[in-house]
């Protein structure tokens, strides 16, 4: 905690995790549910390389379908947004590499289409039918449930809202 922010200026620092065993546990909470629409943003500085890894997901477990939402870098270092029912998933993947500076990540999710934003440019969308599910899970940050698929890198910002934010947003 206490790192550089990734807006300049900003007061408000970021965290690094390691990418061995790092992270943020939030604990269960009604209001980190998604249900009708989700949004999740932060600001990530990957430095691990290669390897499944979690930026934010409740609970980010691995196992898409499980996951109401969350944000992965891929072992290729691509971005993956998944929202899940409990029983299948849709995903919005961005086929691109990213590389190791400060990235802006955004994913939405309305029900009906996912959508990935890389530094305010929608990147990927996938149209679908899966009913987002809530759990009881926490809501992970540098990490899987299971404690695995650990973050290398910096985090800022993190958010949640309960809506499908518009792209101007």
């Amino acid at each position: 905690l206490g790192q550089p922010s990734a807006l300049p200026g900003d007061s408000n620092s970021s965290a690094t995790f390691d990418g061995v065993n790092d992270h943020i546990v939030v604990p269960h909470s009604t209001t980190l549910n998604a249900t009708g629409a989700v949004t999740v943003e932060l600001w990530a500085k990957r430095t691990k390389n290669a390897q499944w890894q979690v930026l934010v997901g409740k609970p980010g477990n691995g196992q898409s379908r499980l996951e109401n939402y969350a944000i992965w870098f891929d072992s290729s270092n691509r971005l993956q947004a998944y929202f899940g029912n409990g029983t299948t998933y849709v995903s919005a993947a961005w086929g691109t590499a990213v590389d190791t500076n400060w990235h802006h990540i955004a994913a939405t999710y309305d029900n009906a289409t996912a959508r990935l934003y890389v530094d305010g440019v929608q990147r990927a969308q996938a149209a679908s039918n899966v009913a987002l599910t809530p759990n009881a899970l926490p809501l992970n940050i540098g990490r899987s449930n299971a404690s695995s698929y650990f973050f290398g890198g910096s985090v800022d910002e993190v958010a949640v809202y309960p809506s499908a934010l518009p792209a101007a947003r």
